[in-house]
Order: C-alpha cells, then sequence, then structure tokens
C-alpha cells in the first residue's frame, strides 16, 4: 500500500495538528510521531463512525481492519459518506 492511500490520524488533536506541521518531506519527524504514537494510519475509504465532527478536523472511531476500535482526530476533508 503506498503512502498516499493511507489517512493519518492523531489521538489527540493537538497530535493531528503536529502531523499537519511537520513538512511532508521530513520522513524522519512522521516517523517519530509514528513511533511516539501520537498518530497511526488507515487505508483510505476504511469505514468510520463519525464522534465529534468539525470544520476543520473531526473524530472518529475506525470500523474495520487492522486499527478497528482505534479512535482518532484525521482531516474533515477525508470524511466522505
Amino acid at each position: 500500500m503506498t503512502a498516499c492511500n493511507l489517512v493519518p490520524f492523531g489521538n489527540s488533536p493537538a497530535d493531528y495538528q503536529a502531523f499537519v506541521e511537520t513538512p511532508v518531506a521530513d520522513k524522519i519527524g512522521v516517523s517519530e510521531l509514528i513511533e511516539q504514537r501520537r498518530i497511526f494510519t488507515a487505508p483510505n475509504g476504511v469505514p468510520v463512525l463519525v464522534l465529534d465532527i468539525g470544520i476543520s478536523k473531526s473524530k472518529v472511531r475506525i470500523l474495520s481492519g487492522d486499527a478497528v476500535g482505534r479512535a482518532g482526530w484525521t482531516s474533515t476533508d477525508f470524511l466522505v459518506r
């Protein structure tokens, strides 16, 4: 699976914001966020339950796959019906 097929999730709004502020080319910075368990990824299109919807980011619970049951914050733009 390529990186463009993965959606990032932060464990908190601050964790997601740290990811957003990390330049895409800074692979070490992104790896550190993952190693610190501040962010995780799930495949694009994975079913989610929306827990809190916001203008720029929303909290969701992953409903299938490797991250099933995990809750995290992601860009509201990633959400589709």
